[in-house]
């Protein structure tokens, strides 16, 4: 039983670790749009997606 808590508590840190790499070090080239809060589109009057013009749906622009 305490191989399996171990095994559980291990993927859950491995699993923090590679988020936060993946929010820091996988974008250095990039930040976050201001205009679609880094999601890449908002939601219009009606509930329907738009596409933000920016940054294309990308929901990261250039750093320069």
């Amino acid at each position: 039983m305490g191989l399996i808590v171990r095994l559980v508590v291990f993927a859950i840190l491995a699993y923090v670790v590679y988020a936060i790499y993946k929010e820091f070090a996988g974008n250095r080239g990039s930040r976050r749009c201001q205009k679609c809060e880094g999601n890449g589109f908002w939601r219009a009057a009606r509930g329907e997606k738009q596409t933000c013009d920016v940054c294309k749906g990308a929901g990261r622009v250039p750093k320069y």
